[in-house]
Formats: C-alpha cells, structure tokens, sequence
C-alpha cells in the first residue's frame, strides 16, 4: 500500500508536521554562565573564575586543601599532553608542579585535564578524547580539576551538537562529565568515588 493510500484511509490528506525543537537563545551570555553554575551546584561540581595569571597558584590552592587532613603526600599534578601545551604557551606564577600523564597509573591523586565544552542546562562537561586527551585519564584521578574557557559554554545540548557535528565525526570518542563519580547502588546511600574521581573542580577562564 502506498503511502497516499495509507493517509488516505487514515482520513488525513497531507503528512503530519514533525514537532520542532526550536530553543531560544538567552539575549546575554551571562544567563548561560549563571545556568551552568547553578547545576554545578547541583552535580557536587566546585568552581572558581580565574585569570589566565592565576592558574597555577589557583591549583596550588585546590591541591593544597585536598591534601589538608588526609595522608596524601605533596607531589606534582598530572596533566594531559594538551595541558601541558595549553601551559607552556601561557604566562602563569604559583607554587603549582605539574607532570605530563604517560598512560594509566593504577591511581593518579590530582589531574588536570581541558575541557572542550560545557553545557548549561545540565552542568554538564565535554571531554574530546584524543592522543593529546587520553579517554583513560579522566577515570584514573581521585581529585579533578578541569580548565573551561567561558567561550565554550552552550546553554543546551543541541547548541553543542550544532556547532561541534562536523569534528565530531572525527573524535575519538566524547565523554561527559556531570559532577564527581557517583553511585547509590549500595544501601541507597550516595558515594562518591565509585567508578572515578571523589571530587570535581572547575577552573573557569
């Protein structure tokens, strides 16, 4: 049976018109930033606004309170070979040490790794795994801290999808990361750490 004739019996004389899925732009970019902090709030995702100078005594400061009250000895942080790009092409002072990630640890204390995105609607953010950000690393941290550039905030996720379809064909793979690892499987009770790092932390640009 033809497709008119199915219409046809059906009572209907042209197709039905698919529902859109129109989003509407906020007029300033700031809605899009107060959005995506709110849920990191939500996701158990600390943040901190930072100039580009300040990177390195920012994660001086976060490694430093992690360490308080625990028996994690001071020692340099790892980050992706992308990282230590993005660094050394960059003018920052502080106390911070740093070594580049060569392939997995049975258990990296604190890494540092670059966002390619973030999401406002869920607090959501976009990992592009590649040679340079190695897919394993974010998994193998207990503490992680991740630079995002506010240029690469979306409000939803088809933003993302509409301005990221073409090199995402080329990606590797695309992980997303709402907040800390979680898990409430056993006893219904929240515990973080389950399957990756115990705490998330964002340095926003």
């Amino acid at each position: 049976m033809s497709k008119s004739a199915i219409l046809a019996a059906l009572g209907e004389t042209t197709p039905p018109v698919a529902p859109t899925n129109e989003r509407v732009q906020p007029l300033d970019k700031r809605d899009n930033l107060d959005w995506l902090i709110n849920n990191f709030k939500n996701n158990k995702t600390s943040w901190e606004s930072v100039k580009l100078s300040q990177v390195k005594e920012a994660l001086y400061n976060w490694q430093r309170k992690k360490r308080r009250g625990s028996k994690i000895p001071q020692q340099p942080i790892v980050v992706t070979p992308q990282v230590q790009a993005w660094l050394s092409k960059r003018r920052s002072s502080g106390k911070a040490e740093f070594r580049m990630y060569q392939g997995p640890e049975s258990s990296i204390p604190f890494g540092l790794s670059m966002a390619s995105a973030a999401l406002a609607e869920t607090g959501t953010l976009v990992m592009h795994a590649s040679d340079i950000n190695p897919a394993a690393f974010q998994f193998l941290l207990d503490h992680h801290c991740v630079l995002l550039q506010r240029s690469d905030i979306y409000r939803y996720y088809e933003d993302y999808w509409q301005a990221s379809y073409k090199d995402a064909a080329r990606l590797r793979a695309i992980q997303w990361i709402s907040g800390p690892s979680r898990s409430a499987d056993v006893e219904q009770t929240l515990q973080l750490g389950a399957h990756g790092p115990v705490s998330l932390h964002v340095l926003l640009l």
